[in-house]
């Protein structure tokens, strides 16, 4: 009876352990599954920050070489023998001039003071010297 007894005492302790063993490797496959779920959307956010940095760098860069090619514009001779005239209209060649140079660009002007435009590199605007209403 004692043996009985020790048989059956033996038998649940091993269930409880079996029982233990299996939540705890469950607990374990459902961990393992979150970190590998949170590593793949950490990788995947490094990714979106990588692609977007790199667009920026892309676009800085751009901007970078048209701000120089616009101040460099600017400083030429004939823009500023145009301003120091107070004849903006003069320009217009140049900046027909300058602007294929830069395809991306849809035009190119030069404002006044009261931020008038008074000289445009862009077809299709009335400061143009071919323009015409359509």
């Amino acid at each position: 009876m004692f043996v009985m007894h020790l048989l059956r005492r033996a038998s649940r302790a091993g269930h409880r352990l079996a029982t233990r063993l299996v939540a705890l490797l469950r607990g374990g496959t459902v961990g393992r599954l979150l970190i590998d779920r949170a590593r793949q959307a950490l990788r995947d956010d490094i990714l979106h920050f990588a692609a977007a940095d790199l667009a920026i760098s892309v676009a800085a860069g751009y901007m970078f070489g048209v701000e120089r090619d616009a101040r460099a514009l600017a400083g030429s001779s004939k823009l500023r023998t145009a301003a120091g005239r107070g004849d903006l209209p003069l320009t217009t060649p140049e900046l027909e001039r300058w602007l294929p140079q830069h395809p991306d660009l849809i035009g190119v002007g030069i404002a006044d003071l009261a931020g008038v435009t008074r000289a445009t590199g862009a077809w299709g605007c009335a400061l143009h010297p071919t323009w015409t209403p359509g």
